[in-house]
């Protein structure tokens, strides 16, 4: 059964030797090779044909027709399996993508908030100890709120530049009387 017509085997086994002997009847026998006839287009050339022909030529036409209906819809569906397909994997494709940023991103805030938290550890531990103003040390001996040294000797190195500015205001007279001494 085909198409919603029922053909027996006879006549299907006839199809093709009416394909067969359709050919023959159409070519003539010429030096050593077949020749086609001209072709009839007219009504007449039909006529003659035996009913089973014309319903074989029938179903044959429909057969074919069937076939590039079904031909189509097969190219068109996968046209469509294509760009539907297209369309999950570019959706799978940006979801993946997206996944990937999220995950790199909590990954580099864990590890700046890791280092955030070091960083103001060492912060605080600086922040607890004063600083040479000449070599850059811990300090140990402080001159005023502005200026600490880790010795005597760097003090003394710094002095000619830290006098200026320095808060002391006994400092400043006694270096004042020293220099004058000196003079």
């Amino acid at each position: 059964m085909c198409c919603g017509y029922y053909i027996p085997a006879k006549v299907v086994m006839s199809l093709q030797d009416f394909s067969m002997l359709y050919a023959l009847e159409n070519m003539e026998d010429g030096e050593g090779f077949m020749v086609p006839k001209e072709e009839v287009h007219d009504a007449d050339h039909v006529d003659h044909l035996l009913p089973e022909s014309r319903v074989i030529l029938e179903l044959q036409k429909h057969w074919l027709e069937q076939y590039d209906r079904l031909f189509e819809e097969f190219k068109q569906e996968l046209i469509d399996d294509d760009k539907r397909l297209r369309e999950e994997l570019d959706i799978e494709l940006e979801e993946k993508r997206q996944m990937t940023i999220n995950f790199y991103r909590a990954q580099v805030d864990d590890h700046l908030s890791k280092l955030q938290e070091k960083y103001d550890a060492v912060i605080a531990d600086v922040k607890k100890y004063q600083w040479c103003c000449q070599c850059g040390k811990k300090a140990r001996l402080n001159c005023c709120y502005n200026c600490s040294y880790c010795s005597t000797e760097c003090q003394s190195k710094n002095w000619a530049i830290h006098r200026i500015y320095c808060r002391r205001p006994r400092a400043i007279k006694n270096s004042d009387e020293e220099t004058a001494k000196k003079a």
